[in-house]
């Protein structure tokens, strides 16, 4: 065997007969991408976990593991400097995810958003 087998098969053994350590480590793997904004990466640890879940785990473990799984989304963003044919802004589209324990923040920063939004507004029409 090549040493890259053996610590391969060395870890799943590990992961096999310790499912909680497995999870704590994937646990903070995906919370250093979340940090850094690295959801594919992030998408890719939660995967591995319902796989896991799903070999190792229990009924409970494996529907926690399915409910934290992101959805794909299409969306756009601007190109810097890059004209479309109106001459307008050119976009491109991109893959990303959406993942649930994110929508919490999400829906607070957009109340925010809105609410400086409104403020800016109400400042612009007073003058």
């Amino acid at each position: 065997m090549k040493p890259e087998q053996i610590a391969q098969s060395s870890c799943k053994a590990v992961t096999c007969q310790s499912m909680e350590k497995a999870r704590e480590a994937l646990d903070d793997g995906q919370k250093h991408f979340k940090v850094e904004n690295r959801n594919e990466e992030r998408a890719m640890l939660l995967e591995h976990l319902l796989k896991l879940e799903r070999e190792h785990g229990d009924d409970t473990s494996i529907e926690a593991a399915e409910k934290r799984q992101p959805k794909r989304e299409k969306k756009r963003r601007v190109i810097p400097g890059g004209e479309g044919e109106d001459g307008q802004e050119a976009y491109e589209e991109y893959m990303d995810y959406a993942f649930p324990e994110d929508n919490k923040e999400q829906q607070n920063l957009k109340i925010l958003e809105m609410a400086r939004m409104w403020k800016k507004r109400k400042i612009e029409s007073s003058q």
